[in-house]
């Protein structure tokens, strides 16, 4: 049997898909929601920025992106932990989190190396 539910998580609203199945609830991610907002739409700048301000750009995402780096991680150890201590049970905000930082890596990762001209959060919207 299916059924969705709601979930909050960072401040936005998404469906989860649940499985029941002999009942144990296992959460299904819908993978293409995630394909969607790493790979998705994206509205490009109508003027590029110039070298000199896109250099700026570039400096700060690199700080940014090493801090997300230690986050991450941080998040892993936490995750291993809660892990070990909950018969082998991922805590799912936790992922949810480690999901959405991920993609924010990716995008920041795009704009770094000229794949994109759509700069990352702070920038433009957290989807």
């Amino acid at each position: 049997m299916l059924s969705w539910q709601f979930s909050r998580f960072a401040g936005r609203l998404y469906f989860q898909e649940l499985n029941h199945n002999a009942g144990n609830e296992i959460l299904v991610k819908n993978e293409a929601k995630i394909e969607g907002r790493l790979h998705g739409e994206q509205v490009e700048p109508e003027q590029p920025d110039n070298m000199f301000q896109r250099l700026i750009y570039m400096l700060l995402i690199a700080i940014m992106i090493s801090v997300a780096q230690t986050v991450l991680g941080v998040a892993t150890f936490v995750q291993f932990v809660v892990m070990l201590a909950s018969n082998k049970q991922p805590n799912e905000r936790l992922a949810d989190f480690g999901t959405d930082l991920g993609i924010w890596i990716a995008k920041a990762a795009r704009f770094q190396t000229a794949a994109s001209n759509v700069k990352p959060w702070p920038w433009t919207e957290l989807d």
